[in-house]
């Protein structure tokens, strides 16, 4: 679900603009959002979006669209391998249920991703066979290489590369498998293609993401989500029906597993193993070894790296032990990887490596399906009867799964109803809104999108980190998921320097709600806490949901009179000075030194009462006074003393005009000793309301 909620955020957001839009603009800001995987899955979601279905259905409905060109793709490589309709359909169902891809459902199109490996193989195979038959266009193949990297390079990162390795392997396999003496000319031929089509594809995804490369992590987080053998060879309790049926399965548990439940759950591909290993034994004599060469080098290389850099059998925690990460000496020995995990490009951003394991498990159904189809009388029956075991083993159990997707539905629905629309009448289209303190915020990329607004938040590790190099100075002082002692104050600095026009204090998690609503954690007391500081505060209008508050400006000093008669140093912001301090925007802070901490603007203003009011904060007010004159400084108008200054957080200055003036100038005077800050004021028509006159 939290997937489903993440993924179609920027669906609606792509449906909210035309149909070539490919960016988000309702989340992440200020700069337009590249989705960081699943572009190939989000964008045909907003299609369905655009024709009024609900994007939890459209999620779905693209899902199955997926799944459908892998069973196809999968079927169709299995006819070229020899076999016949029913016992390729059989075999591409049996690709379709293996748990690395009906597990990786929750990663949504990661799982996708895995299932189309086949048919991205079968256009890279389609390619090598143009290039090693003379007379053939290969650059009229190779379309269908370039055709199959877009799609996957914008499905998904990890299945990009498994893709890039499997079809290199494939090009070695066919090198072998050629006479010599157009071995030449199939090198070139297949080196171009794969060069341009894999270069290409990920030169269009890092101008697209605008990130040619991201962070690697760490060694341990390559250890730790490392395949143990154990996982390969014996089946998690709870994932599959006839292993649990025969209590044949084990029970695991992140207590003593490293890494999460996603390397252990999605793993198992025994009866695949020993299929493959049966099933190419006995029809050894009817193959060449080139035949199988490809196949196997592509079971070997995704078994070895899914290791990650140590190798781990039945290993388990040691007592005391919590991080989810691995240290070497807690695995029996070095697998050799760790250089390729953190040092080589592309290699260092598999950090979940048991994923690896699609691509061995792909490997072994190749073997599979090139056994099957070279098989005979008796040896054909028995493949038969192995793929139909395969099938029987990986199937889930459908009853439980399909309660449970059927539930993450009404979640999905009731998420939407319960937190959602109540927002709707709160917000209004293209409010600049970010929601404090910020986290993971899956559920504000759904939230902003199906509303119409434009949030800084945004779910996603690496579509955050992208959206934060853009973020003013003033939001990146905010903590990920607490609040400090200054968060009521940069609050306010966020909405007084007109970074946001509103302010949302989520009570939920952003991040868990949107993978089960209703989420039990809440944090109720900052945000009752933070609504009575700012309605203590005047200036500020507070209103709450259940689960959300929100905090905005108060403007109801600026309906007094017309804008254009009302002076505001944001506005007027040129023609606001500084001799002293330090100023940022509309902020401006002392500094030790004496002087004016600001003056202007020397506009023009009409005679009667005026209210200035002034949003800040003070820690000491000694030595400060406050004017308001004219006349380059020649005729006063208003002056407050060092008493008088009480502007922690907003102060209300009545202030009287005689006659109209053409240059009306507003000053701060400070001391060394004085501290204080001042953000935004301004000058209103009509005097301040009887209450609030410091």
């Amino acid at each position: 679900m939290g997937q489903a909620v993440w993924l179609t955020g920027f669906s609606q957001s792509f449906a909210n603009q035309s149909i070539f839009s490919i960016y988000a603009l309702n989340m992440g800001a200020p700069e337009p959002a590249a989705i960081s995987f699943g572009l190939a899955g989000a964008w045909p979601i907003s299609l369905f979006i655009r024709m009024g279905m609900h994007p939890a259905d459209a999620y779905s409905m693209v899902v199955a669209c997926w799944l459908t060109v892998a069973f196809a793709g999968a079927f169709l490589l299995a006819r070229r391998r020899g076999t016949g309709i029913v016992s390729g359909a059989i075999l591409a169902v049996g690709w379709l249920c293996l748990p690395v891809v009906v597990g990786h459902a929750r990663y949504s199109m990661l799982s996708v991703g895995i299932a189309l490996l086949p048919a991205y193989l079968l256009c890279a195979e389609h390619t090598f066979e143009a290039c090693s038959a003379q007379g053939r266009s290969w650059l009229y193949a190779a379309l269908q290489l370039a055709l199959a990297c877009l799609v996957a390079v914008f499905m998904d990162g990890y299945t990009f590369m498994m893709f890039a390795c499997g079809a290199g392997i494939f090009a070695i396999g066919y090198f072998f498998s050629i006479d010599r003496t157009h071995r030449l000319s199939f090198g070139l031929k297949s080196g171009i293609s794969l060069a341009v089509c894999f270069g290409g594809s990920y030169g269009l995804y890092a101008s697209y993401s605008g990130q040619f490369s991201f962070p690697p992590s760490s060694v341990n987080f390559f250890r730790g989500w490392g395949v143990d053998i154990a996982f390969l060879l014996a089946p998690t309790k709870g994932v599959h029906w006839l292993p649990d049926l025969l209590g044949l399965s084990v029970h695991r548990t992140s207590v003593e597993q490293f890494g999460d439940a996603s390397v252990w759950q999605t793993t198992f591909l025994l009866p695949l193993l020993l299929s493959a290993a049966i099933t190419s034994v006995m029809t050894w004599q009817h193959k060449s070894l080139t035949r199988t060469l490809a196949p196997f080098l592509i079971l070997l290389f995704g078994f070895y790296l899914s290791l990650g850099p140590s190798l781990k059998y039945y290993s388990t925690k040691p007592p005391g032990v919590t991080e989810r990460g691995m240290a070497a000496e807690h695995a029996i020995m070095a697998t050799g990887t760790e250089l390729l995990s953190t040092k080589v490009p592309g290699f260092n951003n598999m950090r979940a490596s048991y994923r690896w394991t699609a691509l061995g498990a792909l490997g072994a159904w190749l073997l599979l399906l090139g056994a099957i189809g070279a098989a005979r009388g008796w040896q054909q029956r028995v493949g038969w009867a192995l793929s139909g075991i395969i099938v029987v083993t990986a199937i889930p159990n459908l009853s439980t799964l399909w309660s449970t997707h059927r539930s993450y539905r009404s979640q999905f629905l009731l998420m939407e109803a319960e937190a959602v629309e109540p927002l709707k009448i709160l917000i209004p289209p293209d409010s600049k809104v970010v929601f404090l303190p910020w986290r993971n915020d899956m559920l504000i990329n759904y939230a902003a999108s199906r509303l119409g607004f434009v949030a800084f938040n945004i779910g996603g590790d690496k579509n955050f980190q992208s959206a934060r190099q853009h973020w003013p100075p003033v939001l990146k002082q905010f903590l990920h998921g607490q609040a400090n002692e200054n968060f009521v104050r940069d609050v306010s600095a966020t909405l007084e320097q007109g970074v946001a026009e509103i302010v949302v204090i989520p009570h939920i998690d952003t991040l868990w709600a949107a993978h089960q609503w209703p989420f039990a954690t809440r944090y109720d007391e900052l945000a009752e806490k933070s609504a009575k500081a700012f309605q203590g505060m005047g200036g500020f209008k507070v209103q709450t949901t259940d689960h959300f508050t929100l905090v905005a400006l108060d403007h109801e000093l600026e309906t007094l009179c017309p804008r254009e008669q009302c002076l505001s140093s944001r506005h007027e912001r040129t023609r606001v000075f500084s001799q002293v301090g330090a100023r940022t925007g509309d902020l401006f802070q002392t500094n030790d030194r004496r002087g004016f901490l600001f003056y202007g603007p020397y506009t023009a203003l009409e005679a009667g009462r005026h209210c200035l009011r002034i949003k800040g904060s003070m820690a000491n007010s000694t030595g400060a006074r406050l004017d308001v004159v004219s006349s380059k400084g020649t005729v006063t108008h208003a002056v407050f003393a060092e008493k008088e200054v009480t502007i922690d957080p907003v102060g209300y200055f009545d202030v009287h005009l005689e006659h109209s003036v053409e240059d009306i100038e507003v000053r701060m005077f400070v001391k060394a000793e004085t501290q204080l800050s001042v953000g935004e004021y301004m000058l209103a028509e009509g005097g301040c309301p009887p209450s609030r006159i410091n």
